[in-house]
């Protein structure tokens, strides 16, 4: 979908995405008539490319009101903006935008923003997937709020990466720490797992980090760093560190398991090998299959080498 009030800026859309497959392109040039097509589910998209400023309503607005759509609060949105008008981007996150393009842009440019939107949407639908097989009742047990205020959330996570100047994103260091599973494999209840949970976000809670660098629970058992311009010794060490205060703490799990210690595993995509999106969507999935039944309390490295990035 484009939602743009320019026939030229339309016309641009629909060639480069024509370019890369997406022929089944609805546009608009009125913002309101889109939200409304929008809320009466006339309208269906995998992406939305929207400018922010257009009469009646600009697009900040939009954003916001498209959010609280249920249907499509995790469409992905990229907003179109002037150089002149960047300084309206915090607003735009702030009400759910996932990136953003300065006009005029280069085609390259937006194939590479809208691939990595679509492939961190498809992983965020993919985990969803597994948790809607669970039933209704330990979907409610849980998504009760049991991460202490200081993390951040997925969204703020992802919009301080996108708020980020692309030679910024290329510095950018990915940590991604998943909680291992039992040794033995055995299911875990699902109220011990979240006590686990909340155990292991105080002790890592408690590890001083620079302000510069930004730590988010990003669902269940996935926790998420980010560090700019970060050697890979940095990472390395940075990863240890939170991989050593858990095996310190001494967290034990309840029940049968009450024997076996919790630790956690980590995930280094060191920056270099590709986009910052691409680099998170790729570790969290090492992270998922590295910690079943890998070794506990490990660091693995996403390796950049075939993007042309330096190696750990």
């Amino acid at each position: 979908m484009a939602v743009d009030d320019s026939d030229l800026a339309q016309e641009v859309i629909r060639a480069s995405l024509n370019d890369i497959g997406f022929d089944n392109i609805v546009g608009f040039t009125n913002p309101a008539e889109a939200l409304e097509r929008i809320r009466t589910g006339d309208v269906t998209a995998d992406i939305i490319l929207m400018d922010i400023f257009m009469p009646e309503m600009n697009g900040i607005e939009l954003c916001a009101k498209v959010r609280s759509v249920p249907e499509w609060a995790d469409v992905p949105i990229i907003m179109l903006t002037s150089q002149k008008q960047v300084s309206y981007l915090s607003k735009a996150f702030m009400a759910g935008a996932n990136d953003y393009l300065t006009k005029p842009f280069q085609r390259e440019e937006l194939h590479a923003r809208i691939r990595n939107c679509l492939r961190l949407k498809s992983e965020l639908d993919r985990r969803r997937v597994l948790e809607n097989g669970r039933s209704s009742r330990q979907r409610a047990r849980i998504n009760q709020s049991v991460i202490p205020e200081i993390f951040g959330s997925q969204d703020g996570f992802r919009a301080n990466i996108q708020a980020m100047q692309v030679a910024e994103q290329e510095r950018l260091g990915i940590i991604v720490f998943r909680i291992d599973d039992p040794q033995d494999g055995q299911e875990e209840d699902l109220v011990r797992r979240q006590a686990v949970r909340r155990q292991v976000a105080d002790v890592l809670g408690d590890v001083q980090v620079p302000a510069s660098e930004v730590l988010s629970h990003w669902e269940e058992d996935i926790f998420c760093l980010a560090l700019p311009n970060a050697s890979n010794d940095i990472l390395q060490e940075r990863a240890q560190s939170f991989i050593d205060r858990v095996i310190a703490a001494r967290l034990k799990r309840g029940g049968l398991l009450s024997r076996q210690p919790v630790t956690v595993s980590a995930v280094i995509a060191p920056p270099g090998g590709s986009s910052a999106s691409a680099s998170l969507v790729n570790a969290i999935k090492k992270a998922d299959t590295a910690s079943d039944g890998g070794p506990r309390g490990s660091i693995a490295w996403i390796d950049p080498a075939a993007a042309g990035g330096p190696q750990p």
